[in-house]
């Protein structure tokens, strides 16, 4: 039995519905395992997906993989390990190296590391070496579509200026560490926690929504979808709910209906 599970194209959601009904399929299988051979098709960057599936089903797992493209790297460990392949090459970096990066991972190029490198390298040796070209290269190396349309679409929402106005901050405090981790100094830790008020309409999802894929886009989540639950789903049980989330954005929904007898402190 072939099992096909991951993010889709379109898949900017987590679907609770499908991926309970993916857990209750392991677990029927777990009762032929004597009679059944299962192969899981997974998307790069599918760790934490992987680790569910490994919790759940009972028989050992072989990992077939692909060399680790950039779709699989945290942006921050990717960036980390170009520098220290410039270093082991004698090459001095630049912004151009960290724009590759996030071009590749924005179209999903599912590129090692090292390939990364080594057409950055060649790259830069072609715009030093034809100067009159250099204007084409510094368009080629511009944040992709992806990215812009994630941005462009949260500024196109009306209204909203201070929630956009936060997710700015995060993404600059973002960058700030991951240069501050490039130069092997101590980065800052703060929160990427939110809180949307507002009446029903107001936009507050569809804020979530691109929140979680600008955080995707940043290499800080690997799937980014958003999870939707209720207020009133929040028992003391909540951890597992939180589990599940894991890698994307959870959403709590209608979140005034919480409160302290089950716990949760806001």
């Amino acid at each position: 039995m072939v099992i096909e599970y991951g993010e889709g194209v379109n898949d900017d959601d987590f679907d609770f519905d499908l991926y309970r009904m993916f857990m209750h399929t392991i677990e029927m299988l777990n009762d032929s395992l004597d009679s059944v051979q299962v192969v899981f098709l997974l998307p790069f960057g599918s760790d934490f997906l992987q680790e569910r599936i490994r919790r759940a089903f009972m028989a050992p797992l072989v990992t077939i993989a692909r060399s680790k493209g950039t779709a699989a790297w945290r942006q921050c460990d990717a960036s980390e390990r170009l520098v220290e392949l410039a270093r082991a090459s004698d090459v001095e970096t630049n912004s151009s190296l960290e724009s590759l990066l996030e071009r590749y991972r924005c179209n999903r190029v599912e590129k090692p590391i090292e390939g990364v490198f080594s057409d950055w390298v060649a790259l830069e040796r072609t715009r030093r070496g034809f100067p009159a070209y250099a204007s084409s290269f510094e368009r080629f190396y511009q944040p992709s579509n992806a990215a812009d349309d994630a941005y462009s679409r949260l500024d196109g929402l009306v209204g909203l200026e201070k929630p956009k106005r936060l997710v700015r901050e995060i993404v600059g405090r973002l960058r700030m560490n991951r240069f501050l981790a490039q130069h092997s100094l101590p980065v800052r830790p703060f929160s990427m926690r939110m809180i949307f008020s507002g009446s029903p309409g107001t936009g507050k999802t569809e804020v979530a929504r691109l929140y979680g894929g600008i955080l995707r886009i940043e290499g800080v989540l690997p799937e980014g979808r958003l999870m939707v639950i209720s207020g009133s789903d929040v028992t003391p049980g909540f951890e597992r709910i939180f589990a599940r989330a894991k890698g994307s954005v959870l959403f709590i929904d209608e979140a005034y209906s919480i409160t302290s007898s089950v716990g949760f402190v806001s």
